[in-house]
């Protein structure tokens, strides 16, 4: 009796291919989901005297008050990021997350503010990642009113350094 002596299982070369067809199909994907993406030209930082509400669809926003810092910016506008978890409100669940408020640039024809919410910590994996990325916003109405300050730091004698709003500045 003659054997065969293949030494490649089928199964395990088709599970490769599986498994690098996906890879392929969702890395195109991540990079399209990444490349937008670019730490904030400017230091400017938004001020929310007090808490406000918006409602964005399915979804609302509950944003603290407090100083925004720009998180990183896009080809059409600014993430801000909040001073504490944002509420996000969605199918009757209240979950805290890091987020904030999308402002758009000025030469944005579209200047609708928008949530935006960072929930790739508990995505799962590679898919998860493009499909939660943080640049999806949930735009809302009314506008927030806020007021664009200065970020000025001061350093405390352990080494520390604190961000305290100064300095009330011009929309760019």
């Amino acid at each position: 009796m003659k054997r065969n002596n293949k030494s490649a299982c089928p199964f395990k070369a088709s599970a490769f291919m599986l498994l690098l067809q996906k890879a392929l199909t969702i890395l195109p994907l991540m990079i399209i989901a990444c490349s937008t993406i670019s730490p904030p030209k400017s230091s400017q930082c938004l001020f929310l005297a007090s808490p406000q509400k918006r409602d964005s669809g399915v979804a609302s926003f509950q944003f603290p008050a407090g100083v925004y810092k720009p998180d990183f910016e896009s080809e059409t506008g600014t993430y801000y990021v909040a001073p504490a978890k944002v509420i996000n409100e969605s199918l009757g669940l209240s979950i805290p997350m890091r987020g904030g408020i999308y402002i758009p640039h000025s030469h944005n024809p579209d200047q609708a503010q928008a949530g935006w919410v960072d929930n790739q910590e508990s995505a799962g994996g590679l898919a998860g990642f493009v499909v939660t990325a943080p640049t999806r916003l949930w735009p809302f109405t009314p506008p927030i009113s806020f007021e664009y300050i200065k970020e000025k730091r001061e350093t405390i004698p352990d080494g520390y350094s604190t961000v305290q709003p100064h300095e009330p500045v011009a929309p760019k």
